[in-house]
């Protein structure tokens, strides 16, 4: 067998069968390993720092620079949690609405923690824990229940509305009740003042009326009569006195002829002023808007030529006519035509009460002559214009109806118009 130059080479030597290897080693066989073993872990020592030095830099590269200052078997806390957020603060309530205030918002969820840093041998650090919720802000207060408004003010009543007028005649709206009588040919309920004959547009006239004016917050209605020729308003104070008894001031006129209508016209201008006249006695007493006018004779035929003045609102004729000239065809209001058998002005109603447009009635009174026309037909006088200007309807059927008190004995009568 040859002799190997190296050291390490052993000897092979088969067993008997030639089939096996033994290792012989020698004195300098192991001298020699000694010596090869002690290069190879100085190498690998130097090899391992090479790399552990290596090794740090890449990991320092990568962020994680606080594992080259802790030793090699240490191991890496995790990062800190993030702290819990703060709960959000209580709502206030607002006062007065009624309402309820809401809640303060819920805490933020607080961040997770940071990664622990990498081991030195290797293995990642924990995780930090996530931060625990905030706790949700408390609700607010409910707002207190404002405070009930006050109550409106009740509202003032209407004001009663204006008596309504008579239904038939033309006459409207009276806006006067006059206290009720059950007797036309008997004195009214108002006692009256002394008369006032220097009175009037021209201090010539009469005016008769009752002492207390307004009485219950009457309005009064006025009435200008014409006296008949030759006579003046002296003459007539029974019978004004009389109409004003039951609530009518009357203004009564002297009486030359007057074809035109001008004195009465003048008479309801004249007392139509006073009633606005502050310092008169008749201010805001008055009804303007319910006169009638009537005259005797020739005062009959002074009150045909007035009565297509719009103001009038009834008519009063007695004894005295035109036979249908004069202005009965102008006539607009309801007229009532006072005569007596045989009386020679009552002839003359005829020709008069045939060309009136107007609603009319014609009463003839028996025994009855030309002067005492007037006196004798007081009662019908007085219930007309009470029907016309007072709107005291009742009335009516005693003109008009064949069983009223006017269509009979003493009395015949005869109507249109209505």
């Amino acid at each position: 067998m040859r002799k190997s130059a190296n050291p390490m080479e052993v000897d092979a030597r088969r067993d008997g069968a030639g089939n096996g290897l033994s290792l012989t080693r020698g004195p300098e066989t192991r001298a020699f390993i000694r010596s090869n073993l002690a290069w190879s872990i100085a190498a690998v020592t130097q090899a391992l720092a090479v790399f552990l030095l290596m090794g740090c830099e890449s990991s320092s590269k990568a962020g994680d620079s606080a594992a080259a200052g802790l030793q090699a078997d240490a191991m890496v806390t995790g990062g800190t949690g993030g702290s819990a957020a703060t709960g959000g603060s209580s709502g206030m309530g607002t006062s007065g609405g009624g309402a309820n205030a809401g809640g303060g918002s819920g805490g933020t969820i607080g961040t997770a923690g940071v990664d622990g840093a990498v081991r030195l041998d290797g293995s990642t650090g924990v995780a930090g824990a996530a931060g625990a919720a905030g706790a949700a802000g408390a609700a607010g207060a409910a707002g207190a229940a404002g405070a009930a408004g006050a109550a409106g003010a009740a509202g003032a009543a209407g004001a009663a509305g204006a008596a309504g007028g008579p239904s038939d005649g033309g006459a409207g709206s009276t806006g006067t009740v006059l206290p009720p009588v059950d007797n036309v040919d008997a004195d009214g309920p108002f006692a009256t003042a002394p008369e006032d004959l220097a009175s009037g547009p021209s201090r010539t006239s009469g005016v008769f009326r009752p002492a207390e004016l307004g009485q219950d917050g009457i309005k009064h209605p006025i009435f200008i009569w014409s006296c008949g020729g030759g006579t003046y308003p002296n003459s007539y104070i029974w019978h004004m006195n009389r109409i004003a008894s039951h609530g009518f001031v009357v203004v009564a006129d002297d009486a030359p002829l007057d074809a035109s209508g001008s004195k009465i016209k003048a008479s309801m201008d004249w007392i139509i002023g006073e009633n606005d006249r502050s310092d008169s006695p008749f201010y805001q007493k008055l009804n303007t808007t319910m006169i009638g006018i009537g005259g005797h004779s020739m005062g009959s035929l002074n009150s045909l030529a007035a009565a297509s003045d719009p103001r009038v609102k009834a008519t009063v004729l007695v004894c005295g006519g035109g036979n249908g000239v004069g202005g009965a065809a102008d006539m607009h209001a309801p007229v009532v035509f006072l005569g007596g058998v045989g009386e020679m002005g009552t002839i003359n109603y005829e020709g008069d009460y045939a060309a009136t447009p107007s609603p009319a009635v014609f009463l003839i009174k028996e025994a009855t002559d030309h002067i005492m026309c007037a006196r004798n037909n007081i009662a019908p006088w007085v219930a007309w214009l009470r029907w016309h200007l007072a709107g005291e309807t009742k009335y009516r059927g005693d003109f008009i109806d064949a069983s009223g008190v006017y269509c009979n004995a003493p009395w015949t009568c005869e109507s249109k118009n209505w």
